[in-house]
């Protein structure tokens, strides 16, 4: 679990915890599975990971699917990419 997670739950960071019961969890890894109309930077099938909700006004990670801002997604490089 992040720290951040667990300062959210606790009623730490009142300022950016989402109304509860709520799904947590920024932190995520995972593939595409659809895109928005204006988002030209990724496409289904991308290997993806992202710091990219869990706080307020946002879903979180702990889920099955997640909805992301475009801007907080990086694609994944395979291994061999990292030399």
């Amino acid at each position: 679990m992040n720290p951040v997670d667990y300062k959210i739950r606790s009623g730490a960071l009142s300022d950016i915890s989402p109304e509860f019961p709520a799904i947590l969890h920024g932190d995520v890894a995972g593939t595409i599975e659809a895109v928005g109309a204006v988002v030209n930077t990724f496409q289904p099938g991308d290997e993806v990971y992202a710091c990219a909700g869990g706080v307020k006004g946002t879903g979180g990670a702990l889920a099955e699917f997640m909805l992301a801002d475009a801007q907080l997604v990086a694609k994944k490089k395979p291994i061999s990419d990292h030399g």
